[in-house]
């Protein structure tokens, strides 16, 4: 990895004002942050990142956006680990408003895309585990809503939000236990497992929908 860090500093030089290591379940992703757009110096660094998930903000982007990315930035601020540079999510002043407006839009678009998206899947199986590294962040802002400090511990954390919701999230511990290898996803399984995930996904839309901020 280090090797890759030098070849994206000399690279991109000055215009470089942050590296960071953002961790999404089981994603890792190195997050990039540059002064301004140079497309040029970005398809660069293409090679070097090629095995590597990244993401690219522009300073503008971290300063400006938190009412429009209010989700993605507040699981940042927990997940990210700063290389060097700026930490530009430490200091973001995050709203319930625009966490939960934000919440309703993206459960309404999963619910959508998953009604579709499993259809066209060449592998559903491979389809549903897509699905949490998603839902964790769907899991962070219903700590936040609540003024409540999750532990991270997957879980656990799970039959918190179930208690405080009411709701049942089961499918979602079902789907970390085949990702974990406690279990295992047969194929007779998948049909009403993506039911569940909808359904479940479905009820938090419907509690979100009405929660008062």
């Amino acid at each position: 990895m280090e090797k890759i860090l030098n070849q994206i500093r000399e690279i991109l030089g000055e215009n470089l004002t942050s590296l960071m290591h953002y961790q999404r379940f089981n994603e890792d992703l190195l997050i990039i942050v540059l002064r301004e757009a140079d497309i040029q110096a970005l398809i660069k660094i293409r090679k070097p990142l090629k095995k590597t998930g990244f993401i690219v903000f522009l300073e503008h982007d971290l300063g400006h956006g938190e009412d429009v990315f209010p989700l993605e930035y507040l699981h940042m601020q927990t997940h990210v680990d700063v290389i060097e540079g700026k930490d530009y999510f430490a200091s973001m002043k995050l709203k319930k408003t625009d966490i939960r407006t934000q919440l309703e839009y993206e459960l309404r678009n999963k619910l959508i895309h998953l009604r579709q998206d499993f259809l066209i899947a060449p592998n559903q199986k491979t389809f549903l585990k897509k699905i949490l590294p998603q839902f964790v962040v769907f899991l962070e802002a219903l700590f936040f809503l609540k003024n409540i400090t999750p532990t991270r511990d997957f879980e656990p954390d799970i039959q918190v939000i179930e208690d405080e919701y009411n709701i049942d999230l089961t499918a979602f511990q079902w789907l970390l236990r085949v990702e974990q290898g406690v279990t295992k996803l047969h194929k007779s399984q998948i049909t009403d497992m993506i039911q569940s995930v909808h359904d479940q996904l479905e009820s938090l839309l419907h509690i979100i929908n009405k929660l008062k901020i």
